[in-house]
């Protein structure tokens, strides 16, 4: 799992853990199982020292809050304080913002960045930074939630235990991954809930070898948080009831309205943040008026402050008239869009969570007006109301219907919160292609709709498998020597360069097959004569998801690699099939290497048959290979066969499993894990006892 140390000394004591946990024998997945609990377990008590530090801020500045309710604090505090205490609280975290660089991306957005682009990376600090600004801006009273933070405090204590491990990429994604689940899950003590989200929003891998360690993360924070602050949810969710089943084409409605609902939410958080940015004068001056603003209104409508689950639990016990439901709704998505927009740090779940309920009890009690005896009570449309605008926010309907069912825990509210939060998706996507969470990324000019295979390709680059031996010719080459070349060569294409050999075009055999038979042209026509410009070309540095495009373009199966854009210096070429063949092999690595082999064929081989004419066998490491590295024996290249693992010695019978190190010094006692075709692994047998 390590690729290598850790350089901090006072951390090399979880590198030595590690280690001794494969001497006794545990594979790659199950090390990975229980630095998953580790993360949870972090992810864990961070989320109770985030909720106890906000709740803390919040004692302080609403003195009485933690005795009675908060809303009955705000409206006994002078009317200047409630303004300058959110005013304040915007400056602080204004210039404590700075600390961290300008990162473009927060909270939820972050951790899809750090998984999409940066390998898993979070760095620490800015993780410690943004936990104070978090817990401050809530703490103060803006209109955020502390879900997003927890997720990316989690996030960010995940990418940190794989760094100082010195994990694999894929291996720390799948930490950050454990993180976020860990943070969510505590917060609302809804562990499927929090490793489905995970799954469907950030990794968007729904692999079994990415469940299981993020399931555990999520499990353990949620016992965690459960021991230290009770099982109690963070506000109080009336059990479902279903008035009647003709309600249900209703349920469809709501959501309907919800997916509009959420559309426009999405849509204002994309464009505010623009807005705010041409106000002149400083960044923090701004926040600050913004706090006052925002203060003002807390002033008329108190529910606005901070959280807001005092109020949702109002909404939820049908306690809020349906005209100040109304105003509610439309207030809170001005406020909270002021709030992130204007440099307030924070959550939108909540948030969402505010607004659905609004929605939702506002939809209920239209509809008890219309269907007196038989409606529901309008707390279950409230319900209901939470999880379709969280569909249609997110468009994570799996997450929401989960989340709403662990909280109420009762089957009744299964069927209304899927029909409403299918339909809430299905509106909010025809109007609106991104979650509020991706919409940051397009404007940027970032795809994030990466899967395992999007994964795969960008941690690898083009000079990682790109070709240096390509047949080139300088532009002043005569014809007939050209022509020499293709009879002589294996070669298709000859690439031309100048003097500087920078790229200038292509000569390919099907461009000059109508001028083959005119001798006359061999020695007065030149290579520049000839050439076609060569429009498709790779940089050495791009990753190979961005080569699968620039191939995916092209008729030609090679595709020249340059230095840069600028000096358009051939380095080499890629094949298409270089590519696929590498990903081929990276699936089976990350598939196959948690997999016990130990079925054994007629000869005494380990073999797992594969459903082509592949096969895997684990090889007894030949005599003639002791004490040769794999770079050496060069196995690919001589047989046709890659190695995918090398089986360590353990106490067990099956050992490990170890990613191949191509200039490691093997061992009589290694079994080599090998997968190619049949006739090529015979080959390599024979070649083997011969030797």
């Amino acid at each position: 799992m390590s690729t290598h140390p850790p350089k901090h000394r006072g951390l090399r004591l979880l590198h030595r853990f590690e280690s001794t946990l494969r001497r006794l024998g545990l594979n790659d997945y199950t090390l990975l199982l229980l630095l998953a609990g580790v993360v949870g377990l972090a992810a864990g008590a961070g989320v109770v020292a985030f909720r106890m530090a906000y709740e803390a801020i919040t004692a302080l500045v609403l003195p009485g809050a933690d005795g009675h309710s908060v809303l009955e604090a705000i409206r006994h505090r002078p009317p200047a304080m409630v303004i300058g205490t959110i005013a304040a609280g915007g400056l602080l975290v204004a210039l404590l913002g700075r600390l961290v660089g300008g990162h473009a991306f927060h909270g939820v957005a972050q951790v899809i960045d750090a998984v999409a682009f940066r390998r898993g990376r979070m760095p620490l600090r800015t993780t410690a930074i943004r936990f104070i600004t978090n817990a401050l801006s809530i703490g103060a009273g803006a209109s955020v939630g502390p879900e997003g933070p927890v997720i990316e405090l989690g996030s960010g204590l995940g990418s940190a235990h794989a760094q100082v491990l010195g994990l694999s990429p894929e291996r720390m994604r799948t930490l950050v991954g454990a993180g976020a689940a860990a943070g969510l899950a505590a917060a609302f003590n809804a562990p499927i809930a929090g490793a489905i989200f995970v799954l469907e929003v950030i990794l968007k891998d729904f692999a079994v070898v990415t469940f299981g360690p993020i399931l555990v993360a999520s499990v353990l924070s949620t016992a965690l948080s459960r021991a230290l602050l009770g099982d109690t949810p963070a506000f109080t969710v009336p059990p479902y009831e279903l008035g009647s089943w003709q309600e249900l084409p209703l349920y469809v409605v709501l959501g309907a309205v919800a997916g509009l609902w959420g559309v426009l939410f999405t849509r204002s958080m994309e464009s505010a943040p623009a807005w705010f940015a041409r106000i002149p004068g400083p960044r923090a001056l701004v926040t600050a008026l913004t706090g006052a603003a925002l203060g003002g209104a807390v002033l008329l409508l108190p529910e606005l402050w901070g959280v807001g689950y005092e109020p949702i639990t109002a909404m939820l016990h049908g306690e809020i008239a349906w005209k100040m439901l109304l105003i509610l709704l439309v207030a809170k998505l001005l406020a909270t869009t002021a709030s992130v927009s204007s440099g307030f740090a924070g959550g939108i779940i909540a948030p969402i969570l505010f607004m659905g309920g609004a929605l939702g009890g506002f939809f209920g009690q239209l509809v008890q007006k219309l269907m007196p005896e038989s409606a529901s009570p309008t707390g279950a449309w409230g319900l209901v109301g939470m999880a379709a605008l969280t569909a249609a926010v997110t468009h994570a309907p799996l997450t929401s219907i989960l989340l709403l069912f662990e909280m109420t825990g009762g089957y009744e509210v299964i069927l209304p919160l899927m029909l409403s939060c299918i339909s809430a998706v299905a509106v909010a996507q025809a109007f609106h292609p991104d979650s509020v969470f991706t919409g940051v990324f397009r404007a940027a000019g970032l795809d994030v709709n990466m899967g395992r295979e999007s994964t795969i390709l960008r941690d690898h680059f083009v000079q990682d498998i790109m070709h240096s031996d390509m047949p080139v010719v300088k532009m002043t080459t005569p014809f007939g020597e050209i022509l020499d070349g293709f009879l002589a060569e294996p070669h298709d294409v000859w690439y031309v360069v100048d003097d500087d050999s920078s790229l200038r075009g292509t000569i390919s055999l099907h461009d000059i097959k109508s001028v083959l038979s005119e001798q006359g042209l061999r020695w007065v026509v030149i290579a520049d004569d000839v050439m076609q410009p060569a429009e498709e070309v790779l940089r050495r540095q791009d990753n190979l998801e961005e080569a699968i495009g620039v191939l995916s373009h092209s008729h030609d199966g090679d595709i020249p690699v340059v230095e840069d854009h600028r000096s358009r210096k051939l380095v080499g070429t890629l094949n298409r099939n270089d590519v696929l063949e590498l990903y081929n092999r990276e699936v089976l690595h990350r598939d196959i290497l948690g997999i016990k082999i130990s079925r054994e064929d007629s000869s005494g081989h380990d073999v797992v048959d594969l459903p082509s004419e592949y096969q895997i066998e684990v090889l007894q490491l030949p005599a003639a290979f002791v004490g040769k590295s794999l770079a050496e024996l060069d196995l690919r290249g001589r047989f046709g066969v890659n190695v995918l693992a090398v089986k360590m010695p353990g106490r067990r019978a099956a050992g490990r499993n170890e990613l191949p190190d191509p200039a490691v010094k093997l061992r009589s006692a290694h079994r080599l894990v090998i997968v190619g075709r049949r006739e090529n692994l015979e080959r390599l047998k024979e070649s083997a006892g011969a030797e």
